[in-house]
């Protein structure tokens, strides 16, 4: 009878036990699910991002370093180099020095263009150099040959460029600087200016300086006395070299109108080639929106 009831309590006790367990039980099997489940890496919000590759710091302040930005900046140089030669009466390296800058003015765009090496600096640049070679050179000329057509010229060309780059200052701070961008008539300009200043350098260093006899006849003398002194003084020297300069002397007065005329050309595109600028302008300086 005891072993009965033992029996007995002992099946109670299993059942009273398993009916504790068992809830713990399902709610413990999930968690061992999901724990005999392969680890699947977990997204931190706190994880590092990284960066993007940064641009070297030498690679952007090398972008202007270019071929066609040297040559730019070497005919920046030259101006000083050109005035001293016109101080000193090295009137024929100043026309060496304003030659060669008007070669690299043509080299500097061709090379820009070919190698795909236009920046920034060097449009800002490439006018500005051409402006200060050209203005020094007229400024030079009207001191050492005192002709009206020389002022005249040089006065016109000077207002036109401080009044056109006034128009680009006022045009970029506004953002719409691609308005006034240089143009096919600005380039055939400075070409000109270039080639008739060139013109009137070597008349200057060959026929007004170029011996002492004609450098007597005086600065302000006109150009035909100044060409009658050389002719009067080529005739004197002997030789080859001689020769070579009564050749100079019988075609300097062709040479000087070519020069003159040339001059006014550009400086009639000086003008004209200024119009399109002040023309797609006009809004911005006159419209409801302008703005100092």
């Amino acid at each position: 009878m005891r072993s009965v009831l033992l029996l007995a309590g002992l099946l109670v006790a299993s059942r009273g036990a398993n009916g504790l367990v068992a809830p713990v039980a399902r709610r413990l099997a999930p968690a061992r699910r999901a724990a005999a489940l392969p680890r699947t890496p977990r997204l931190s919000m706190s994880a590092p991002v990284e960066d993007p590759p940064a641009t070297p710091k030498a690679a952007s302040t090398a972008a202007w370093r270019t071929v066609p930005t040297y040559l730019t900046l070497a005919r920046v140089a030259a101006v000083p180099a050109f005035i001293l030669a016109m101080g000193t009466n090295l009137v024929g390296w100043a026309t060496f020095l304003f030659v060669a800058a008007s070669l690299t003015d043509l080299l500097d765009g061709y090379l820009a263009r070919k190698l795909s090496q236009t920046t920034a600096f060097g449009t800002f640049l490439d006018p500005v150099a051409d402006k200060l070679m050209v203005m020094a050179a007229l400024s030079s000329l009207c001191v050492r040959l005192p002709w009206p057509h020389l002022g005249v010229c040089a006065s016109v060309i000077a207002v036109r460029e401080v009044a056109v780059s006034a128009l680009r200052e006022y045009m970029a701070k506004r953002g719409e600087g691609t308005k006034v961008e240089v143009g096919a008539q600005g380039k055939v300009k400075t070409a000109t200016q270039m080639v008739a200043v060139a013109m009137h350098l070597a008349f200057l260093g060959v026929i007004r300086d170029g011996i002492p006899l004609a450098r007597s006849a005086g600065s302000g003398t006109s150009m035909s006395t100044v060409i009658d002194a050389f002719c009067a003084a080529a005739s004197q020297v002997p030789g080859l070299w001689g020769a070579i300069l009564q050749f100079i002397a019988a075609n300097a007065l062709p040479w000087l109108f070519i020069s003159t005329i040339l001059l006014g050309v550009s400086t009639v595109l000086t003008v004209t080639s200024a119009v399109p600028y002040f023309r797609a302008a006009w809004p911005a300086l006159t419209g409801p929106d302008a703005k100092a």
